[in-house]
């Protein structure tokens, strides 16, 4: 295998990605779409907050669909390209349904308080963000080997005491 040459592709994956991923949320920007989202949404939608939400799952679901090509070669097909991988598309696919459910859990709460401390404290809410997202943080990290990576692995306590 050529370490140097699968390092690269991925690497350009990931730029390719990500300035894909800001050039959309620039051209939706630029181009009124936000606007329109926004509107959209206010026409049935009294809350700020539900409709902050969905605002971001749209504008998620709109990035993805450009995105998630790149992600599929990136993680999945190269993978196996290079033998990095044995998972089947089908666990692929149920990893990824089970990464997007995670999100869920843990990503609307944190836009929910980040909508919250926006509207409530226009000057200083970046420093009770990021004081959230510190602790948040460390509890995830406190969280992770015991609920988070059973979710997608199979772990089994180590029996030779001697690699411990």
């Amino acid at each position: 295998m050529d370490v140097k040459k699968y390092n690269r592709i991925k690497l350009w994956l990931s730029i390719t990605s990500s300035a894909l991923f800001f050039l959309i949320i620039f051209i939706i920007t630029l181009s009124g779409i936000g606007e329109l989202i926004e509107s959209w949404l206010i026409s049935f939608i009294n809350s700020d907050y539900i409709r902050f939400v969905l605002f971001v799952i749209i504008l998620s679901i709109i990035t993805s669909f450009f995105t998630s090509p790149i992600s599929f070669y990136s993680d999945y097909i190269l993978e196996h390209k290079y033998g990095l991988s044995n998972l089947t598309l089908k666990i692929y696919l149920l990893d990824k349904s089970k990464s997007l459910g995670l999100s869920l859990l843990i990503g609307v709460p944190i836009l929910l308080l980040f909508h919250y401390l926006l509207k409530n404290f226009p000057d200083n809410w970046w420093i009770f963000f990021s004081a959230a997202m510190f602790f948040i943080s460390v509890v995830l990290a406190q969280i992770f080997a015991i609920f988070i990576l059973p979710i997608f692995y199979k772990l089994k306590q180590i029996k030779d005491e001697k690699i411990i």
